[in-house]
């Protein structure tokens, strides 16, 4: 891959991960015509599905490696949830495609990480089923926290009172 080749995919990378931010309903498709329409930094949505994986990949192996605690479990759920919290949009996407074959290998490296993360032995089967309980944590703690955000956001919506005040001012 040349240089030009991999900023054009950085580039398209970026620009697909806020679009999927900020509409999470679109197809993988409908993302990469939006962004890439001639095709000119992917050929194909594998291409652009992988590109996704490798830098929700990235984002979860710096939260590993920066959150600092003396309970393992707790850095690899915090890890997942900061991450997913990061990069909303593109864990939309690859939660809408976590049966695709080309994600196979990239999802058990992912497990790995986070299985190694909680301080689990090396061992695939035992890995795998760390890494479902830890990332089923994570999503419940990502649930909880949107719905403490959209309690917060109801909370400092103005009263009526406010409203009326407002509107005669």
């Amino acid at each position: 891959m040349t240089w030009d080749a991999y900023n054009r995919r950085r580039t398209a990378v970026r620009e697909i991960a806020t679009l999927a931010d900020q509409r999470r309903d679109l197809t993988l498709t409908e993302l990469l015509d939006h962004v890439d329409p001639r095709r000119a930094a992917f050929d194909d949505e594998h291409a652009l599905l992988l590109d996704l994986q490798l830098a929700w990949f990235q984002r979860l192996s710096g939260e590993c490696d920066r959150i600092q605690s003396d309970h393992p479990e707790l850095v690899a759920v915090s890890a997942w949830a900061d991450s997913a919290a990061a990069l909303p949009g593109i864990r939309a996407v690859l939660d809408r495609h976590l049966d695709e074959p080309v994600l196979a290998k990239a999802l058990d490296k992912e497990h790995a990480l986070l299985a190694l993360a909680s301080g689990v032995p090396y061992d695939a089967t035992a890995m795998r089923h760390r890494a479902t309980h830890l990332i089923e944590s994570a999503r419940e703690r990502v649930a909880v926290t949107e719905q403490a955000v959209e309690l917060a956001r109801a909370s400092c919506r103005p009263s009526l009172l406010a409203r009326l005040r407002s509107a005669v001012a």
